[in-house]
């Protein structure tokens, strides 16, 4: 399947309210907001050697460009963890025929971030097409694994050579993922009998690879190992994905550290998704996407079992309508609290290790410091009445 095939269409005004509304609650800043509060820091930039977006495929199109946007305004891949979603329809502009919702995560290393952008898409698929998508999920390792991975691939093209047809030969002589990709969209059998990267993974990537599968685990969210989802031009690392309804697949995405080390010597940690869809009107779009308001609680966590149990327990908050700001995209707790002190909310609701193992979280109110500790069976009740 093509990364150019369209399986949702839509009202713009409908997918920018609905994505700003679900991006926002999950710690998404809207990206020209974000921008227009840095404008004094902005220098031109141009893509590095070797990148032009024009030759990429659509999605590693969108994080070049993006790429370019950060490094414009001055936004280190290596510091401070930060959220974005942006979109093609821009407000008081003709819509494009061809909608995308874009998110990214920089910043991040740990499969935490993988977990918190599936999720977050996740919800908005479902409530765009009222339908669970499946999550299909690859790993393509970090650079040794690529090197030992290919080494295998050209192996195999070795032991087939009598079965590739020119075209795949041609496309061979340049690079075996390219052959490979070749094979998969357009001559059936052969590509699905190749290697796949998971079995070639580094230590390092094996257990990112496991730290992801272990969120979607606790999440109860429905994935699918796909060994052969890859970016044929080596822009993507460690983990791929997709988003599929029945209708098809509707999010495409993955980790471009990759991509991201072109741009930035030191390199950098990114991860990011686009979703597409058709648009119902080309008329100009009229919703403005608002700035995020203060909620009255602030949700840190602190530890890996907290983080897991936290996911699960965001959507059970938003599905009650409970409004909070959290981080919990964010590893560090001195970095949580700092996000925390930057906003007006009276209540701060903290989740460690012994709260994840005990179900419970600890309500501070943050004028007098007095806290309570509120199991979970009964926290959206308790949450209620916070006023």
């Amino acid at each position: 399947m093509g990364q150019n095939d369209i399986f949702l269409t839509i009202d713009p005004d409908v997918l920018l309210k609905r994505t700003n509304v679900i991006a926002s609650y999950y710690g998404f800043e809207y990206l020209p907001n974000f921008l227009n509060g840095r404008k004094d820091r902005r220098k031109k930039t141009t893509y590095p050697e070797g990148v032009d977006p024009k030759s990429m495929d659509p999605t590693s199109a969108v994080f070049a460009q993006f790429l370019r946007t950060m490094k414009e305004y001055d936004v280190d891949p290596l510091g401070r963890a930060r959220f974005f979603w942006s979109s093609n329809a821009t407000p008081g502009r003709k819509t494009p025929k061809q909608l995308s919702i874009h998110l990214h995560i920089v910043g991040v290393q740990k499969s935490i971030a993988e977990a918190l952008l599936l999720r977050t898409f996740k919800a908005l698929v479902q409530d765009l097409t009222k339908e669970e998508p499946i999550v299909h999920v690859n790993s393509m390792g970090d650079a040794d694994t690529l090197v030992r991975y290919s080494r295998e691939l050209g192996n195999f093209f070795s032991r087939n050579s009598s079965e590739l047809s020119p075209q795949t030969q041609a496309y061979l002589r340049n690079d075996p993922l390219e052959a490979l990709d070749h094979l998969l969209r357009y001559e059936d059998g052969l590509g699905h009998r190749a290697p796949s990267p998971m079995d070639y993974l580094s230590e390092g990537s094996r257990t990112q690879l496991e730290k992801l599968l272990e969120y979607l685990e606790a999440t109860k969210t429905q994935y699918k190992l796909a060994p052969h989802l890859f970016d044929r031009k080596g822009n993507l690392s460690e983990t791929n994905f997709e988003l599929v309804t029945s209708a098809g697949p509707i999010v495409r995405g993955g980790r471009y550290n990759t991509l991201a080390s072109k741009f930035y010597e030191e390199g950098g940690y990114a991860i990011g998704g686009v979703l597409r869809a058709h648009t119902t009107s080309e008329t100009e779009c009229k919703r403005v996407p608002k700035k995020r308001l203060a909620a009255p609680i602030v949700f840190v966590q602190v530890g890996p079992e907290a983080k897991r149990l936290s996911l699960s327990l965001l959507e059970d908050l938003r599905a009650a309508n409970i409004k909070l700001m959290q981080t919990i995209g964010i590893e560090s707790l001195m970095d949580q609290m700092a996000v925390a002190d930057t906003i007006t909310s009276p209540y701060l609701m903290i989740m460690g290790h012994k709260e994840a193992i005990d179900k419970s979280v600890i309500i501070r109110d943050r004028a007098t410091n007095s806290q309570t500790i509120v199991p979970i069976d009964s926290l959206i009740e308790e949450l209620q009445k916070l006023k």
